[in-house]
């Protein structure tokens, strides 16, 4: 006869307490991106940047990659609103996208951080972001910028090969903006 304890069929052992208090731990540092260097807060957008954000599209209207799973990691240009201070405060729109413009970027292959530029809408929020010039959000586009037909809800972007420091956006009111060029990410975490 054996020595071990059977409990009867069909009833899973009660799991111990300090399991349950471990795993909710663990589900809490999870849901919020705690200890990853690419975690960043939730933040609720700007009424007046809303339409920046989100999925972009080509000139004949199809979605252009956005750099998710649901994408296959490929890229082509994707926005979303940030917190500059890595809390709920100083929030605006990062655009990225690959380089050149329209250009079809596997994220799995090697060397794909070489053809993929973050731009930043506002540099005001960011001031501890190394960034290649400042934002206007009243520019006049350059006469040499040229229309990507990347476009999202109105709003329309330009590159200038003159500057590879910024791209123009035009917004739906027909106001230029210009977003300067994030030298190096700091993500949050």
């Amino acid at each position: 006869m054996s020595t071990h304890s059977r409990l009867p069929l069909g009833k899973p052992p009660a799991p111990a307490p300090f399991l349950i208090v471990v795993g909710a731990l663990l589900v809490a540092v999870a849901s919020c991106g705690l200890g990853s260097p690419t975690s960043y807060p939730f933040v609720e957008v700007p009424s007046d940047q809303t339409n920046l954000v989100g999925n972009w599209r080509d000139a004949s209207g199809q979605v252009l990659p956005n750099g998710s799973d649901r994408s296959n990691e490929v890229l082509v240009i994707v926005s979303e609103a940030r917190s500059m201070s890595c809390n709920e405060e100083n929030v605006t729109v990062v655009l990225t996208m690959s380089w050149p413009p329209g250009r079809e970027l596997d994220q799995n292959t090697t060397g794909f951080e070489d053809h993929r530029r973050q731009f930043l809408r506002d540099s005001t929020a960011a001031a501890a972001i190394p960034l290649e010039g400042e934002s206007d959000l009243d520019a006049d586009l350059p006469t040499t910028a040229k229309d990507t037909t990347i476009h999202r809800e109105r709003n329309r972007l330009y590159t200038d090969p003159s500057d590879p420091s910024a791209i123009w956006i035009e917004r739906g009111d027909g106001t230029v903006e210009r977003w300067p060029r994030i030298r190096e990410f700091r993500a949050c975490g």
